[in-house]
């Protein structure tokens, strides 16, 4: 694997999203994205998540990520907005707090549990918005974490 070198782009603090989508995008494209659950309905995050490799995840995770996925769990297969999670997680919907803590999670996710996840994200383009949906099998484990 080549190592990837970054550099930083001043960018339109509207564009943002954009950007993230677009890069997002490109890398699931080459191959580099993590896996996410694609029908948050259905049963494939049983198989993607056994109990053992979900408890693993919440046990390494910090308070924030638990925040998040205890909010997740609470709305399960429903798609919530990036600012609805941030403000349950950190009590003001403004902020770039929640990218971070999502940013570190991913790279978490695909580097200790093989790309798996216990929420799906996706860009929702017709509301320009990040959303997040944990699927109800997972979501009723999450629960009783």
């Amino acid at each position: 694997m080549q190592p990837t070198d970054y550099v930083s782009v001043p960018v339109p603090s509207e564009l943002v999203p954009e950007v993230y989508a677009l890069i997002s995008a490109h890398m699931v494209n080459k191959g580099n994205g993590s896996r996410a659950v694609e029908d948050p309905s259905s049963g494939e995050a049983s198989s993607a998540l056994s109990d053992e490799l979900l408890k693993r995840i919440w046990d390494e995770s910090g308070v924030t990520m638990r925040k998040a996925l205890k909010h997740l769990a609470q709305f399960p297969g429903q798609a919530i907005g990036a600012q609805d999670l941030t403000k349950a997680v950190f009590g003001n919907p403004k902020g770039h707090k929640l990218a971070g803590a999502m940013g570190a999670f991913g790279r978490r996710c695909q580097n200790r549990y093989k790309g798996a996840k216990p929420f799906a994200v996706k860009w929702n383009v017709l509301s320009s918005r990040w959303e997040y949906t944990m699927a109800t099998d997972v979501a009723s484990r999450v629960a009783k974490l």
